[in-house]
């Protein structure tokens, strides 16, 4: 019997840790389960942060007594005790008050030592600025990927800390608080300075009872120029193992969500509109009382208008977008963004879906002499009283103009009513928007301040008319009212 697999035509290699394995599919099934819930159940990372200046890394601190020293990083093994501001760093520090078991009313677990913690009242510093590494996006992405948008993640420096050989830490959550702004803490960071030590791994033990183990083997060894970092949620709890030997000295940070922007009940934006843009806003609304403007956005969003609302694009606003629609509710109007398709403006509340309307004219040929159906002389009665609206820029009937492609038409023959010519086409896909509630421009009443140029936002929507599967273009517009 050949050893060959049936389906690649290659033997098995008898190499690596696996080869040898063999289970049942029960045990299969558990072991599938068990990977799918611990990668679906994320509540730490890690990671390091490269410092090729690591030597420039220097913590400042302020004693009781009033004097400033500074401790200069990496620290080495062999001249710990020769560095006089350490001895001053660990005489000033106290007893870290969550280090206590509380339950059994003495100091750490198993007779270690408990570690110090240097005092609130007191400050620190370091050369080093959290803000200046992408380690709050790395910890938005992996530990709060649903964040809506326009939310942010921002840092407060907690603690600083020292295990000394020796000793060890019980499990402890940062309470729940909040900033000084109102804003949640969702999450804390633990940064391991450059100290050189063995043991101390830090455990993460989420609300469910699943554990993680960070270690950091090369911390503070020659050639080591990263400074390590751990992230978990607040909900979790943490304690740091025995310290068996050197020092192990982290920092730990708060890190709280806030929303900015212009999204929300209290919008709380962190730019100004330019004066210049505010001066140049004036005269328009001066000269506009009770009518509708609309503005064509031009930034880059990447959305799909057959499935999201215009207006869930607000945080998202970037460029002139963002300013202008800072400006407009500086001004206490209320803008609105619209998805605009071939000169049809669509409600607030309907994303763009173009299904075919229920009487399609794909190859229907009548009798000649035989008069079309009633719907459609209707409709074609509508597009030819309807006038041209200077507010949807439109140069003609053409298919080119509007963004469509893939049409085809069908011949003409003396046997057949003609249906096909390009404002036929341009009419079919017409009812198609309107039927599926979208309203032309000049009947809402909306006048456009800017053209649709090459600029302006762009997106595709699939569209099935005369039979074919096509793309209508559509466009985004901020729209308010001038009272």
């Amino acid at each position: 019997m050949s050893d060959k697999s049936a389906r690649t035509g290659l033997s098995p290699s008898r190499r690596g840790p696996y080869s040898d394995v063999s289970c049942s599919d029960d045990e299969f099934d558990r072991a599938v389960s068990r990977f799918l819930a611990v990668k679906d159940e994320t509540f730490a990372v890690s990671g390091s942060i490269p410092m090729p200046d690591v030597e420039s890394t220097i913590l400042f601190f302020r004693t009781s007594s009033g004097l400033s020293h500074s401790l200069p990083f990496p620290l080495k093994t062999d001249s710990m005790h020769q560095l006089p501001a350490l001895n001053v760093l660990l005489a000033t520090c106290e007893t870290a008050p969550d280090a206590f078991n509380t339950a059994a009313g003495t100091p750490g677990t198993d007779s270690h030592d408990v570690p110090l913690v240097w005092p609130s009242h007191l400050p620190f510093s370091t050369t080093f600025d959290l803000a200046s590494h992408p380690v709050l996006d790395t910890v938005r992405s992996v530990l709060f990927p649903k964040c809506y948008p326009g939310t942010y993640l921002y840092a407060v420096r907690d603690k600083f800390e020292v295990f000394l050989a020796g000793s060890s830490s019980v499990p402890w959550r940062p309470p729940s608080s909040r900033g000084a702004d109102g804003a949640k803490r969702v999450a804390t960071i633990i940064l391991d300075l450059p100290v050189p030590y063995r043991g101390g791994a830090l455990l993460v033990r989420s609300p469910r009872g699943e554990e993680e183990r960070f270690r950091s083997p090369a911390q503070g060894t020659v050639g080591d120029t990263s400074l390590h970092w751990t992230a978990y949620l607040a909900n979790c709890d943490r304690e740091v193992e025995y310290v068996e030997q050197g020092c192990r000295m982290s920092i730990s940070y708060g890190v709280h969500m806030k929303a900015f922007g212009p999204a929300g009940p209290s919008p709380n934006p962190l730019l100004a509109p330019n004066d210049t843009l505010l001066d140049a806003l004036i005269p328009v609304l001066n000269k506009s009382r009770g009518r509708k403007l609309g503005v064509y956005l031009t930034g880059r969003y990447d959305c799909a208008p057959e499935r999201v609302l215009a207006d869930s694009l607000v945080p998202s606003l970037k460029g002139s977008d963002a300013t202008l629609y800072h400006a407009l509710k500086l001004y206490k109007l209320i803008p609105e963004l619209r998805w605009v398709t071939t000169g049809h403006v669509w409600p607030v509340d309907k994303p763009v879906k173009l299904k075919p309307a229920v009487f399609s004219r794909q190859a229907i040929n009548y009798p000649y002499k035989v008069a079309p159906p009633a719907s459609y002389t209707a409709a074609r009665q509508r597009r030819q009283s309807m006038p041209r609206s200077i507010a949807s820029y439109e140069c003609g009937s053409g298919v080119n103009e509007i963004g469509l492609t893939g049409m085809r038409g069908y011949g003409r023959s003396s046997r057949s009513v003609i249906y096909d010519s390009d404002d036929e086409e341009d009419g079919d896909l017409e009812d198609v928007v309107v039927d599926n509630g979208a309203l032309r421009m000049h009947k809402a009443g909306i006048t456009m301040l800017s053209p649709l140029d090459d600029m302006a936002f762009r997106a595709e929507v699939p569209v099935l008319s005369r039979g074919v599967m096509s793309k209508v273009q559509v466009n985004l517009i901020l729209l308010f009212y001038v009272e």
